[in-house]
C-alpha cells in the first residue's frame, strides 16, 4: 500500500522536486514537483462530423501533498524558481496529491468597475 510518505523523494528538492513559497495570510516552504503544461494542442475531428478544438493552455502545475493546499487558495501566489504565479485551480493528482494550475501574477484593482484590469 502506498503511504503519505511515499512520494517524499519525489518532491525533495534534493531528488526530483522543487522548493516554493506560498505566500498569502501565512507564507510557508513547499516542496513539490514543477510539471509543465500543454499536453494537448491539436485539432480533432468528431467521428460525428461535429469539429473541435481540444487545447490545454501551456500554463505550469505544481504537484504537492493534498494537505498544504490552503483552502483559499485563490488568495496565494506561489512564488517558484523566482517568479510568482497565481493559483488558478487546484485539480486531485492520485490520492493525498494534487495539482496547483498556475498562471503569472498581476496584481489587480480592487475597485468595483476595475476587478480585473491590471493596475498601473
Amino acid at each position: 500500500m502506498i503511504g503519505d510518505d511515499d512520494f517524499d523523494t519525489f518532491y525533495d528538492p534534493d531528488d526530483f522536486g522543487t522548493e516554493a513559497r506560498l505566500i498569502g495570510d501565512d507564507e510557508r516552504t513547499v516542496c513539490g514537483l514543477l510539471l509543465k503544461g500543454g499536453k494537448f494542442n491539436k485539432l480533432w475531428r468528431d467521428p460525428g462530423g461535429k469539429g473541435g478544438i481540444k487545447a490545454q493552455p501551456t500554463s505550469l502545475r505544481f504537484q504537492l501533498p493534498s494537505m498544504q493546499v490552503p483552502v483559499d487558495y485563490q488568495d496565494y501566489v506561489l512564488r517558484v524558481e523566482g517568479a510568482d504565479y497565481s493559483i488558478t485551480d487546484v485539480e486531485p493528482a492520485g490520492t493525498g496529491r494534487s495539482e496547483l494550475v498556475l498562471v503569472p501574477f498581476k496584481a489587480r484593482s480592487s475597485g468595483s468597475s476595475n476587478w480585473l484590469k491590471e493596475e498601473s
